[in-house]
């Protein structure tokens, strides 16, 4: 070629073509029959510095500029002509549009990144973080990937030359990622570059020539990989060295510690420092490891370089510290343990926690006594207040029953008195007919005394007849005698229970009596003369077999007072 540089080319599949990245965009290489190759023309459409190209299965020619992304290119069916072409960038998925580089590996389209892989995704046409490479490199800076004829993976990560060996599985991957740290920075920044030719020869590109590694030897080179605990130092107010690096059995030097040699530490000697170191001296710098405080830690730490760890504030317990190496080709050795004891403090003794229960009983049981007796307290005020209230309330329907009573008694006296009214209207208008009566049957006797009328009295015998119907009229007595019972409790009807013999005319008589009428109105009420008044007290006191100085006033009073 006669044109401008050539940053790197790749053979189009199928065909004996070659695709250049030059400084200017894309140029074709065509070979001949006598097996040289000559300039084929340049493909016009992209003028861009292409320092990175690649091609995948479908024809695309895939090519990356240094600031400004990844281009996806294709070609017409003679290779002469760019019929399309896309930049993808920041937008299209990518972490940077700067420092990316553009592999096909394993089918697949790859982007190293200064973020890690990222995986071309046809089906969305954006790039996505890779998942088979992202727990090798996560987002570190990837500068190379190449692909040797075994499937393994060549790459320079973060300024480091190393391989992921499909050949070599482990329990959780299916590959070993081997690093070269004797190569670590050799690489030529921003022109890496490795050639793997088989597993013997592996080219490197460096700033002072080409490596030559030998894979397969590198690999057999293994030397026994042990790992020593040199020193466990216990820190408080000051240090104190508690392991020097050996252990003993009976005098003698053993590789694992015994039963006797546990140390059991006060509870203030809570901090520690351990120090550890490998077997290969000569690998210092390809040796990483990885510890664990079985009791406090709950998962080995990760792989680092450094030699030393620290412990603060452990709680009290039994602690066994345990730490690992390996190598840079993925072999480990066997776990070196350390087991010591911190012994707990005074207050945190089984003892003491039984103090603690006593006394949370004890203080649990005064607790409960003091509230039972609070809830008795509180129960008896309340019992006496509810007393309290059930007396005032009892007081209450006293007063509101004394209070009904005199209502009804003052409803009964009025009532009583009403009657008394009522019965004496009776009485006065029963005297005052009585009265008009006999005033008027004796005017019509001396009428008809009078009169020369021959035979006078059989002729008016009508009408003195009609005046005495008048005056035996029984209908005023009936009314009369209902009002008297109720004013009087019934003095009629217990009069006649207790004295049968006494006639209708008697009980009018002791009625009259009763309401203390004299022996005038009585016989105008009776219809009958003084006499007969007379005669009628006689009748009743003999048949109530009264003496002569019993009043037979106070004797019916009396008599109705003690009913039967």
């Amino acid at each position: 070629m006669t044109h401008q540089g050539v940053w790197s080319f790749q053979a189009y599949p199928g065909a004996h073509d070659i695709i250049a990245g030059t400084y200017t965009g894309l140029e074709l290489l065509n070979k001949t029959t006598d097996g040289s190759f000559t300039d084929g023309s340049k493909l016009e459409g992209v003028y861009e510095s292409l320092n990175n190209v690649t091609i995948d299965n479908n024809d695309n020619v895939w090519a990356s500029h240094p600031y400004r992304g990844v281009f996806k290119i294709q070609l017409s069916a003679d290779r002469k002509t760019i019929i399309y072409h896309k930049n993808y960038t920041q937008s299209n998925g990518l972490p940077s549009t700067q420092n990316n580089h553009i592999y096909f590996i394993k089918n697949k389209v790859l982007a190293a990144t200064e973020k890690g892989i990222y995986e071309y995704n046809a089906t969305t046409d954006r790039f996505v973080v890779s998942s088979f490479f992202s727990p090798v490199f996560k987002n570190t800076a990837v500068e190379y990937l190449t692909a040797d004829d075994t499937g393994n993976i060549w790459f320079v990560n973060d300024q480091r030359i190393g391989v992921i060996d499909f050949s070599k599985k482990t329990t959780q991957q299916p590959y070993t990622v081997i690093y070269f740290p004797e190569l670590t920075a050799q690489a030529v920044k921003g022109l890496e570059f490795i050639y793997p030719y088989n597993n013997q020869n592996i080219f490197i590109g460096s700033n002072d020539g080409v490596f030559h590694l030998n894979y397969s030897k590198y690999t057999q080179s293994v030397m026994p990989l042990k790992v020593m605990l040199s020193t466990v130092k216990a820190i408080a107010d000051k240090d104190s060295l508690i392991f020097g690096g050996y252990f003993f059995n009976e005098n003698n030097a053993a590789s694992d510690q015994s039963l006797k040699q546990v140390i059991s530490l006060p509870n203030q000697w809570n901090s520690f420092h351990f120090e550890y170191s490998s077997s290969l001296y000569a690998q210092k710098s390809n040796v990483e490891f990885s510890y664990k405080l079985k009791g406090f830690d709950q998962a080995w730490s990760a792989w680092s370089g450094k030699t030393e760890k620290d412990y603060t504030n452990l709680p009290y317990g039994i602690y066994t510290f345990s730490v690992i190496a390996r190598n840079n080709l993925g072999n480990e050795s066997q776990p070196v343990n350390y087991t010591f004891i911190i012994t707990p403090a005074w207050y945190q003794t089984a003892w003491i926690y039984l103090f603690y229960l006593v006394l949370a009983v004890i203080l649990i049981r005064i607790f409960t006594l003091w509230q039972r007796r609070r809830f008795a307290i509180q129960q008896k005020k309340h019992e006496e207040e509810q007393a309290r209230l059930s007396y005032l309330h009892g007081l209450e329907l006293d007063r509101n029953e004394k209070e009904i009573i005199a209502l009804k008694n003052q409803n009964l006296e009025a009532e009583l008195q009403f009657k008394n009214k009522e019965l004496a209207t009776i009485t006065m208008h029963l005297v005052e007919r009585g009265g008009i009566l006999t005033n008027f049957k004796q005017a019509l006797l001396s009428l008809v005394k009078k009169t020369k009328i021959p035979d006078a009295e059989y002729e008016f015998r009508s009408v003195f007849k009609l005046l005495n119907e008048i005056e035996k009229n029984a209908d005023d007595w009936n009314h009369f005698a209902i009002y008297f019972d109720q004013v009087h409790n019934n003095f009629l009807t217990i009069i006649k229970a207790k004295f049968p013999e006494l006639s209708s005319t008697d009980l009018k008589l002791c009625a009259y009596l009763r309401l203390n009428l004299s022996s005038k109105e009585i016989a105008q009420l009776m219809n009958i003369s003084l006499k007969g008044v007379e005669i009628s007290r006689y009748r009743i006191r003999k048949k109530l077999n009264l003496a002569t100085e019993i009043n037979l006033y106070d004797f019916l009073i009396e008599a109705v007072k003690n009913p039967l």
